[in-house]
């Protein structure tokens, strides 16, 4: 019975598709059917002063015939929410809804907020983002809350927030056409370990030098790093990196070579935003992996500028197999815009360098191994090798090339 249930599971649990609406209900179509004075499939939690009503009027919904209208008075917030969905690291939601001002006075004012929040594996809210979104008047229009998960994510929930503030006049807002849509979901690497000393630079810049510590970083004319310390902004942590290419000078971040050598495959990574003040979605930040000699000298390179940069947190990445003559790795940040192009700038945060393949060494360990060093000390064995024979059996060294497999012996 066990095993008929765990098939039933699989076979019928919701499937998670990037772009696929995942809530239920989202437009309040299926009404309240079981009276309990909330849309069916949805939770509603109201301080004193907050309310909800499910509004049946096709002519002010904004798609079908129901919306609901939530209110706060006396600074008393109402919640409406959905159970959590399976999230992890990387993955980029996007909470959205359709919204209009309907407070009775005074409209206008910014107390409708779309909230996502990045659950641990246990259910607790570790990290959330509570937007409350600006420019609401009295006609529908579509807002949303674009946010990419960080370390540590098991779960995420989101939540329409209708908070006024206190003594503020009634605030009443439309909400209809809800929707949660994971827009990029980042696989899961189960292979390698982070080489990187301080990759999400929350060690800071204690050497005051200008440039993160465990990092090295150069400027040419017209480039820079700023390190930001701002939780709200950082994509993990509280610190990250900003790096901004002017009139075509370039910023490099690096560290130091690390042994590597041929058939090897490395991944260097990074969570990136287009933070440019103008004309930002230019690709202009690139992951570059270089190959180097023994001597240090670098033979082989590859620079993939990214492409798809957001304004929101998400993670890129360049994955290269080490070519023939391998023995040290390098990996660099590179921003570079182009020559009269405007102010290109960046974030990146949580850096990673990892070998997610190590070539096993094929080296032959045995001594003398086709035999051609022959049996010099004429004890009727090959050179470095021991043999026993019990009665009946015996061993003979033969020179002729024409019947080897290789060599002579």
């Amino acid at each position: 019975m066990k095993k008929l249930l765990l098939f039933l599971f699989i076979c019928f649990a919701p499937v998670m598709l990037s772009g696929q609406n995942m809530l239920l209900n989202p437009g309040f179509e299926a009404g309240d059917q079981n009276a309990n004075g909330i849309p069916d499939d949805w939770i509603g939690y109201a301080q004193t002063g907050a309310k909800l009503e499910l509004v049946k009027d096709s002519l002010t919904a904004n798609s079908g015939e129901y919306w609901t209208k939530c209110t706060s008075t006396n600074g008393g917030y109402y919640l409406l929410y959905q159970n959590n969905f399976p999230s992890k690291e990387g993955d980029v939601w996007k909470f959205s809804s359709f919204i209009k001002d309907v407070s009775p006075a005074f409209p206008g004012a910014s107390y409708a907020a779309l909230k996502i929040s990045a659950k641990s594996s246990t259910g607790a809210t570790f990290k959330s983002w509570e937007i409350y979104q600006d420019g609401v008047t009295a006609e529908w229009k579509e807002f949303s809350n674009i946010k990419t998960m960080p370390s540590g994510t098991g779960f995420i929930q989101v939540v329409v927030v209708i908070h006024g503030a206190d003594g503020a006049p009634e605030a009443a807002y439309g909400i209809d056409d809800v929707s949660l849509e994971l827009i990029h979901e980042y696989p899961v690497n189960t292979s390698g370990v982070n080489l990187y000393a301080n990759p999400g630079f929350e060690e800071a810049d204690k050497d005051s030098n200008g440039v993160p510590d465990g990092w090295t970083g150069y400027a040419q004319t017209g480039a820079s790093l700023e390190l930001v310390k701002n939780k709200s902004t950082a994509y993990n942590g509280e610190y990250w990196t900003k790096l901004t290419s002017t009139n075509g000078g370039y910023y490099l971040l690096y560290q130091n070579t690390l042994p590597a050598k041929a058939g090897d495959i490395w991944e260097f990574s990074s969570f990136i935003k287009d933070v440019s003040p103008a004309n930002p979605g230019g690709n202009y930040a690139a992951l570059k992996i270089s190959a180097k000699s023994s001597t240090g000298a670098t033979f082989k390179s590859w620079e993939v500028f990214q492409n798809d940069v957001a304004t929101y947190w998400k993670k890129f990445s360049n994955s290269q197999t080490m070519p023939e003559g391998t023995a040290f790795i390098q990996a660099t940040i590179v921003v570079h815009g182009a020559d009269g192009a405007p102010e290109a700038a960046y974030g990146f945060d949580d850096i990673s360098l990892k070998m997610t393949y190590e070539l096993p060494d094929l080296t032959n360990l045995l001594a003398n191994p086709g035999f051609e060093n022959g049996d010099q000390n004429a004890n009727g064995i090959p050179d470095d090798w021991i043999g026993f024979a019990q009665t009946g059996a015996s061993l003979e060294l033969v020179k002729n090339s024409a019947t080897a497999h290789s060599g002579e012996y």
